[in-house]
Formats: structure tokens, C-alpha cells, sequence
């Protein structure tokens, strides 16, 4: 969470305060191309901080190894289902905080305002864990379930289930995200 908010704040609120989003607007791209261009690359540069962990999966595997025949033949002894929908979590719950993150820069000039904002905003979907754990049952608490991303890991992707209530949630919130961000752009050209 920490991470999403530091590589989104220059996005667009950079932009405002050198001025150069007036030149960025007048393009011949459409805002929809500016916005997912430039989520795109938060995503893809979240996921190169992630790659190095891969190294770490034989060893989560408990791999054997024998030379049968001269040759290495490699055996898994442990399920791997959780590690890859840990993974699948992973990657969900941070393109939905980039999308916030990047809606947020998109709407202030300040850059260090756009992280704390967002990261402000991020905090929301942490804070249902301990609603949660104060509630013993009821509609409450599976609204605070519902929204609370440590216990999305804990109850599905860390156990290698894939609900697609988080799953919903996630990709939901970063489609609205990006919607309003594009919006938030448009309402520019009429101020």
C-alpha cells in the first residue's frame, strides 16, 4: 500500500504544477490514452518490484532434485496454489490502489498532497480488518469484510482460493478510479 501512492503522486499533479499538462491535453491522444498510458506504466513498474521475489519460489516449493539418466529431473513437493493466488492478490489490490492513486494526483496540484491523499484513501480499505475484528457477525461485518484487503489475503488468496468478491471489489474500484480520472481531466478543458 505504502508503495502505490509514492509511484503515483507525480502523475498528473506534476503535470499541473510545471504546467505542462496543457500541452499533454493538447495531444492527439484522447484522455482515455493519457490516463491508461500513464496507469500503465505505474502497473507495470509495481510489477518489476515484485519480480525479484520469484527467486524465492523454489525454495517455497521445497524442490527436489535427482539426476536420473544423467539429466536433472525436478519434483515440487509442496502446493504452489497459494504463492500464485498470493500473487494474483497482489497485483489486483495494487492496480486498484495505482487507479485511486492516480485519480487522486489527477485532482490536486501538489504532489506530496497527492500521496498523502491517496495513501489516506488506502488506508480505508486497511481499517475494515479491525471493524471486523470487533464484529461478531452480522450485515456489518460482511461490509467490513467485503472492503477489507488484509482479510481478503487472509481468508482466500493466501489459502490459494481465488473469491471473486475481492476480486470484484478490486477491479471495480480501479475501473471507477480510472473513469473519474478521466472525467477529472475533461472538466479541465471547460474551467
Amino acid at each position: 500500500l505504502a508503495a502505490c501512492p509514492l509511484l503515483t503522486m507525480r502523475t498528473f499533479a506534476e503535470e499541473k504544477a510545471s504546467g505542462t499538462l496543457e500541452m499533454l491535453m493538447t495531444s492527439p491522444l484522447s484522455d482515455w490514452q493519457i490516463v491508461l498510458a500513464k496507469y500503465a506504466g505505474c502497473l507495470l513498474f509495481y510489477t518489476v518490484l515484485w519480480l525479484p521475489t520469484v527467486v524465492y519460489l523454489p525454495v517455497l516449493s521445497g524442490v527436489n532434485v535427482s539426476w536420473a539418466g544423467g539429466l536433472p529431473h525436478v519434483v515440487a513437493t509442496a502446493d504452489l496454489a497459494p504463492v500464485y493466488t498470493t500473487y494474483l492478490g497482489l497485483f489486483l489490490a495494487g492496480a486498484m490502489f495505482l487507479a485511486m492513486g492516480v485519480c487522486v494526483s489527477s485532482m490536486v496540484r501538489d504532489q506530496l498532497v497527492a500521496a498523502q491523499a491517496s495513501l489516506a484513501l488506502g488506508v480505508l480499505f486497511l481499517a475494515g480488518s479491525f471493524a471486523a475484528n470487533a464484529m461478531d457477525g452480522g450485515t456489518g461485518y460482511q461490509v467490513a469484510y467485503y472492503l477489507s484487503v488484509p482479510l481478503h489475503f487472509d481468508r482466500a488468496f493466501s489459502r490459494g482460493v481465488i473469491d471473486l468478491r475481492p476480486v470484484t471489489l478490486y477491479v471495480s474500484v480501479a475501473l471507477f478510479s480510472l473513469f473519474l480520472t478521466v472525467r477529472s481531466l475533461e472538466s479541465r478543458r471547460y474551467a
